[in-house]
């Protein structure tokens, strides 16, 4: 898992599973080798929602109380869809 980078929101946390590595932010998937589980292929399976998904999190982060969290979140939102208001006000 070392060097590994999500292609959707440049996490570097990710969670490993029998076949895939999830991105513990935008929920990417970075696929093993099916050859030899534990060798990661470079592609990486595009979440079509994962600006959503995002602000999703970052709204429940700033529910919490936890700002800074929150609006972390909410950049990588802008970084991805430099459209959404509500993330470009929380982001400040």
């Amino acid at each position: 898992m070392e060097n590994l980078k999500c292609a959707n929101c440049n996490s570097v946390s990710f969670t490993e599973h029998e076949r895939y590595f999830e991105c513990d932010y935008c929920g990417g998937r970075v696929m093993k080798d099916p050859r030899e589980y534990g060798v990661v292929k470079s592609a990486a399976i595009a979440v079509s929602s994962s600006a959503a998904s995002l602000l999703e999190r970052a709204d429940l982060y700033w529910e919490l109380g936890q700002t800074g969290k929150a609006k972390r979140l909410y950049q990588q939102v802008l970084d991805l869809d430099a459209t959404v208001e509500r993330a470009r006000e929380r982001s400040r």
